[in-house]
């Protein structure tokens, strides 16, 4: 049995970053090297991050909103020049909405690798 942080290190964290991506090149126009700079990753992360090879679980965005939630206000935080601490909060803040939801977790622990 896994930890429920390990499982959200595995399958959430990918998810919400591919989708901080996404928006940020998609709604707010950014291209992929300043999203790489921003996030600490690589051009090519984001490439592949932005087509959908890496990072994409729709059933777990259909089951866990408070993740496309999360996504939303972290690029929109990044766009207006937020600290690395304050987006950071952010995730330690949905990471505790998924923890202490019971049926979040479920969907979790449920979810295909």
């Amino acid at each position: 049995m896994k930890p429920i942080c390990e499982i959200i290190v595995k399958k959430v964290m990918p998810l919400l970053r591919a989708r901080v991506v996404y928006k940020l090149y998609n709604q707010y126009g950014r291209n992929q090297m300043k999203i790489a700079e921003k996030m600490g990753i690589s051009q090519s992360a984001v490439s592949r991050y932005i087509s959908g090879e890496r990072g994409v679980c729709k059933e777990l965005l259909d089951k866990i909103p408070v993740i496309e939630e999360a996504a939303d206000k972290m690029a929109e935080m990044m766009v207006r020049g937020a600290s690395e601490e304050e987006i950071l909060e952010v995730v330690c803040e949905t990471c505790e909405k998924i923890r202490s939801n019971p049926v979040f977790k479920k969907c979790l622990f449920e979810a295909k690798d």
